[in-house]
């Protein structure tokens, strides 16, 4: 929402071309449509994570300290977006339990 606000759409155009869209960036907020290519977005994204998880596996552990947290932290907040009504005016965060789940999953991956 804020980076609507401010005039920057990260969507591909081809994505919303594909859902009828046009870059119009205060339609984009009150389109039904908006959440299909959203979800696509985040089914990419998931992918993508899929193959980080592969990749990074041969990599070594102590380096990737920092992306590796990074990379547990945006998984969660993806989970919460998932299959959701986007609500472009509640910013979508983890919560202080979410956190220390990770700090956990993290320590004793």
């Amino acid at each position: 929402h804020e980076d609507l606000n401010n005039k920057r759409c990260y969507i591909p155009s081809e994505k919303l071309e594909k859902y009828g869209l046009k870059k119009d960036l205060k339609r984009l907020l009150n389109s039904p449509k908006i959440d299909l290519v959203l979800q696509e977005m985040l089914i990419i994204a998931n992918k993508h994570f899929k193959k980080s998880d592969c990749f990074s596996k041969s990599l070594n552990k102590k380096k990737m300290v920092g992306s590796e947290i990074m990379k547990l932290f945006y998984k969660k907040i993806h989970s919460k977006m998932f299959r959701k009504k986007f609500d472009f005016k509640k910013k979508i965060k983890l919560s202080l339990f979410d956190k220390i789940l990770i700090f956990f999953q993290f320590s004793f991956r």
